[in-house]
């Protein structure tokens, strides 16, 4: 039986059943450290589960995710739903911060500490869940909760090189940085009457994360919606800070000051978080797919596209009747509901009339593999949709 530490407590049904099925089933040389956020400089990262393990270090999140989920890096595309960014990158990143963490511990032994391998992983609590992937390089590090992850848990063959596949002299190192840099994970986060129910995605990209919330409010706490939090530095200065606040609220301004339209995804509110860090956009929690999964799939009849592009074009209207220019137009900000009506997502980069500055000037490189005001892309598109008529 491996050895259970719980830093903080588990937020769901599916953690505190993972935790117990692991906990009974992995060897007595493992060690589990549960629900603990880890900080560098400002930043705070949380993490479901680290794994001490004889060969490696698993940095783990737990999803209780349903039905297929095709992944296309770096998006995860669930059945009727929006595409995710996908859980593994974010975690990736944890393991760049823990690793630093455990050479942090004796700065004279880096070199050797360096040779700890941090493996990023997902969990499904739901053993049913179908993994698809087309990029070969998320899925070997999906995993469920049966003998399969007991099984990914114990290899060693995916540590690289360079690495070390038996850290046991390395423990007390390892234990030192977690528990040193770690503390019990925060309250289960709530904005105004929405309370988070679960992390969707986090893109660094567009500086946001994403959460399928829940309504508190007596009366409507069956209502669900999708939450993104823009983070703002809360030690910028004043100018600075408001500078950063009028960059990512276009998205929010754009949707806000729309007339809802059948076409257009709508913004249900927005608002200042209490803590006067980050701006909060809850939208609708539609179920469907993008328009990209539909064609990779080729789901679509003739009169399906002829009827999408209409939708599409009738939202494009709408929107530029209330002098707003979409600027991201990809069969991923085109969203095909589970009823088939067509819906324009994706506003960030969009341009209001009114004012002149966006994101999109501050990260144009990165922007370039978005923008879908070009020829080709454009032709790329309308040749997609008519494929195969």
């Amino acid at each position: 039986m491996a050895e259970l530490y719980p830093i903080g407590q588990p937020e769901n049904e599916s953690e505190r059943k993972a935790f117990e099925y692991l906990r009974a089933h992995l060897p007595n040389s493992y060690k589990l450290f549960t629900n603990l956020e880890i900080s560098q400089g400002v930043e705070i990262y949380e993490i479901d589960l680290i794994i001490l393990a004889p060969h490696c270090v698993y940095v783990v999140d737990i999803k209780n995710w349903h039905g297929n989920i095709d992944i296309y890096d770096p998006y995860w595309h669930p059945d009727n739903y929006q595409p995710y960014i996908s859980p593994l990158k974010k975690l990736r990143k944890h393991a760049k911060v823990l690793s630093t963490a455990i050479c942090d511990t004796n700065r004279a032994r880096t070199q050797e500490l360096q040779k700890v391998h941090i493996q990023a992983s997902v969990l499904m609590a739901n053993v049913n869940v179908k993994i698809t992937d087309y990029g070969d390089k998320d899925g070997a590090h999906v995993t469920f909760l049966d003998k399969r992850c007991i099984e990914y848990f114990k290899d060693n063959s995916y540590i690289p090189e360079h690495r070390s596949i038996d850290i046991k002299i390395y423990t007390f190192f390892v234990e030192q940085a977690i528990r040193g840099k770690s503390k019990p994970k925060s309250a289960p986060l709530r904005y105004r009457d929405w309370q988070v129910e679960e992390k969707l995605s986090s893109d660094e990209l567009r500086q946001y994360i994403e959460y399928r919330v829940k309504k508190t409010t007596i009366g409507m706490s069956g209502l669900t919606a999708r939450l993104r939090v823009y983070k703002v530095d809360p030690l910028l200065e004043p100018a600075e800070r408001e500078e950063q606040y009028r960059l990512i609220s276009t998205a929010m301004l754009a949707l806000g000051q729309l007339p809802s339209h059948q076409n257009i995804l709508s913004i249900q509110e927005c608002f200042e978080s209490s803590e006067h860090n980050s701006l909060v956009m809850v939208t609708e929690d539609v179920k469907g797919q993008v328009l990209s999964q539909h064609i990779k799939k080729q789901s679509l009849s003739w009169k399906r596209k002829i009827s999408i592009i209409k939708s599409v074009l009738r939202g494009l209207q709408h929107i530029h009747e209330h002098e707003i220019i979409h600027r991201n137009i990809t069969p991923d900000t085109i969203l095909v509901t589970s009823t088939g009506q067509a819906r324009l997502i994706g506003f960030d980069y969009a341009r209001i009339s009114n004012r002149t500055s966006t994101i999109a000037n501050h990260i144009r490189e990165k922007l370039e593999k978005y923008a879908a005001y070009q020829v080709e892309k454009i032709k790329s598109l309308l040749t997609s949709i008519f494929n195969r008529k």
